[in-house]
């Protein structure tokens, strides 16, 4: 019931209107420097978000109690899918209709098409189709978006090339990172993805060590 409790909070990230007032919270400051404590009141705040909608915990006790046991257990699992002409592939969609499967992950060649946005937005689609009809659940619907060259979405498959972690490292500017990570959200976000496996973390210790390439 955790998961599912989790997936109804994050799923409408891009359906709510609401627009709740951000909550200000202060600067955290250094215990150990007393000039800094002593600015501690003065300090600009921080504005951090509050979650994009309220929960219903109603509403998913309900949809909770109307799945089957197989439905629960569906809901903490992410498969693969491809596309079968305009819609899922059969094996797709018996992981989505009889096992009720929670998320999805989509990889180029497959998944997410050559040349082919919309069509790569339309499987998305059909996908969340066929697990709000089954479960009255909408998807997470994944892909591997790092930036630089392992990136699913790019200008090969309809999206804008973007820059490595270790290029945007090197111009030690974080407008740049901020700019890179910005164009990539919006396109996937265009697409229907709603969870992305990056930015990554890596510590490059050995130029030999060519599948790194400029990861890190």
């Amino acid at each position: 019931k955790r998961a599912l409790t989790i997936l109804l909070a994050l799923v409408p990230l891009v359906a709510c209107d609401a627009d709740p007032e951000p909550e200000a919270i202060p600067d955290a400051t250094d215990a150990t420097d007393a000039a800094d404590a002593a600015d501690a009141d003065t300090a600009t705040p921080m504005v951090i978000s509050p979650p994009y909608c309220v929960v219903d915990e109603v509403a998913i006790d309900a949809l909770w109690q109307a799945m089957s046991p197989r439905q629960r257990i569906g809901q903490h699992l992410m498969v693969g899918v491809n596309a079968s002409g305009d819609g899922v592939s059969a094996l797709g969609t018996l992981l989505l209709t009889d096992y009720a499967a929670g998320a999805v992950f989509l990889g180029p060649g497959g998944g997410i098409n050559v040349d082919d946005a919309l069509g790569t937005a339309g499987l998305i689609h059909a996908a969340q189709t066929l697990a709000v009809d089954t479960t009255g659940v909408p998807l997470f619907v994944s892909l591997d978006q790092e930036g630089g060259a392992n990136s699913a979405f790019n200008s090969v498959t309809g999206g804008t090339d973007t820059l490595g972690n270790m290029p945007i490292g090197a111009t030690g500017d974080p407008n740049v990172a901020l700019e890179q990570y910005r164009i990539m959200g919006q396109e996937i976000r265009a697409l229907g993805f709603n969870m992305d496996f990056g930015p990554v973390l890596d510590t490059l210790t050995s130029t030999r060590n060519g599948n790194l390439n400029t990861r890190p």
